[in-house]
């Protein structure tokens, strides 16, 4: 029951990334793609921020290392119906997999290259969220999906 649960969330969240991905295509048509990624960009850093914010009140550890702030960060995708895999943890990185992503399959569908789309939307986003928690971690995304079946990796490090 929890699966399917997940899945409904999952397609739910990948709905709303279509109509994102949609409009930033159409105010791209109209102020220029580059321009459109750019606000896209800052809009998702400054979520990252309100939500780094609220994940450290939450934490109360000033500074954490990698994987302490891994723990409050990856509840985020979780809420969004996405599991993570983690090959490699420890106090000054954490990698995690996505085998499922609603950011590339909406940009899959809406016709965006999913790593600029991810570039302009996740990361901003997450490494936000890890500099609120701690100036001195850096959220980066080291493959995207090449198709459906891939998956995605990212990680946060000290720098």
């Amino acid at each position: 029951m929890a699966n399917e649960k997940e899945k409904q969330l999952f397609n739910s969240v990948r709905s709303v990334y279509i109509a994102l991905a949609a409009y930033v295509s159409k105010v791209g048509e109209e102020i220029g793609m580059d321009k459109a990624l750019k606000v896209l960009s800052r809009t998702f850093g400054e979520i990252g921020r309100y939500q780094g914010k609220k994940l450290k009140k939450i934490l109360e550890k000033e500074n954490p290392n990698a994987t302490e702030a891994f723990e409050v960060i990856k509840n985020v995708p979780f809420s969004l119906g996405i599991n993570l895999m983690i090959p490699e943890k420890d106090s000054s990185k954490v990698i995690a997999r996505l085998d499922k992503c609603p950011i590339f399959e909406c940009a899959d569908v809406v016709g965006i290259n999913p790593a600029v789309f991810c570039d302009n939307t996740a990361v901003p986003y997450y490494d936000m969220i890890a500099k609120e928690l701690n100036p001195d971690l850096k959220f980066e995304r080291n493959k995207i999906k090449s198709n459906q079946e891939d998956f995605c990796e990212e990680q946060i490090i000290s720098k």
